[in-house]
């Protein structure tokens, strides 16, 4: 019994020592970071960059409308650049990477009324910039099926295909190191009409999908590729002498080029591939899109 307590005590050491350890080289230290002032920027864009093993990554991207900031920090090493934004909140010459290093220094404690003190702090430090937790993708689009093998009833005899509108809801994040990671929530609605389809009959059709994203960015965040991975569900309504109805549940995988022109507004063009299980006749589909939306900031 007393080699199992014994037994026992070592282990919890074993995993309680290295947490502490791990603990003590994370505490935050308070740094703050000025430059020179433009009286014609509206805000200012501070990006903050950590170094590991000689290579710097991005750790905050900082929103103030004057300096200096305060923030905190573990020890290591970093750097930070500032990008002005003017009186049209565009982005003008962002300024040189400048290094700086975080050394702890133990100074004497001094008996006050630190709790105050700190919240003071707390509220002076300016929060992340959302775009550095989350984005929100708002838009809409007109998509269309093209049969490329399987079933082919969904295109009439005069060449016309399904087609119609959609609405796009993505929430993409934004502070990974290389891809977004996203989730994109897709509800449409496609229709052939009677006079165009060779059986007389309207077809229409119903679409929701759920797809997983990866989203890597370029040209300063003006510019972005997706790369979208999902499935979804769709219900077909043909008008016969009796009404009918055919459902399939399909697989569905894409590719996206998107461009923001101005800040908040993007443009979007692409094309998806998508394999319908549940139907007599599996069908492969090709759903190109174009259409366009806002980006929204959020937390």
């Amino acid at each position: 019994m007393f080699r199992n307590s014994s037994l026992f005590v070592f282990v919890l050491l074993m995993i309680f020592i290295p947490a502490a350890l791990n603990a003590q080289d994370t505490a935050l230290f308070i740094q703050q970071l000025s430059w020179t002032p433009d009286e014609y920027a509206l805000r200012y864009e501070i990006e903050i960059e950590e170094e590991d093993a000689g290579v710097y990554r991005r750790l905050h991207v900082l929103s103030t409308e004057s300096p200096p900031i305060i923030i905190y920090l573990p020890q290591g090493n970093y750097r930070y650049r500032v990008t002005p934004y003017n009186l049209l909140n565009r982005p003008d010459i962002a300024s040189e990477w400048l290094d700086f290093e975080i050394i702890p220094i133990f100074t004497p404690e001094i008996s006050s009324n630190t709790e105050e003190d700190d919240i003071e702090d707390e509220q002076e430090i300016l929060q992340e910039d959302p775009r550095q937790i989350f984005n929100v993708f708002l838009g809409v689009s007109w998509l269309t099926h093209i049969n490329i093998h399987g079933q082919a009833d969904w295109m009439s005899a005069s060449g016309q295909y399904l087609s119609g509108a959609a609405f796009r809801l993505g929430l993409v994040s934004s502070n990974l190191s290389f891809f977004n990671l996203g989730l994109e929530i897709v509800p449409a609605w496609y229709s052939i009409d009677a006079l165009f389809n060779e059986d007389k009959k309207a077809v229409q059709s119903l679409l929701l999908e759920c797809n997983f994203i990866l989203q890597k960015e370029f040209f300063n965040r003006k510019a972005a590729l997706v790369l979208r991975a999902g499935a979804g569900f769709n219900l077909s309504f043909s008008e016969t002498p009796v009404e009918s109805n055919e459902t399939a549940l399909y697989a569905n995988s894409g590719l996206s080029f998107i461009w923001l022109p101005v800040q908040s507004f993007y443009l979007e063009v692409g094309v998806n591939y998508s394999y319908l299980f549940a139907i007599e006749n599996p069908t492969g589909l090709l759903r190109p899109f174009v259409g366009g939306g806002v980006r929204l900031a959020s937390h």
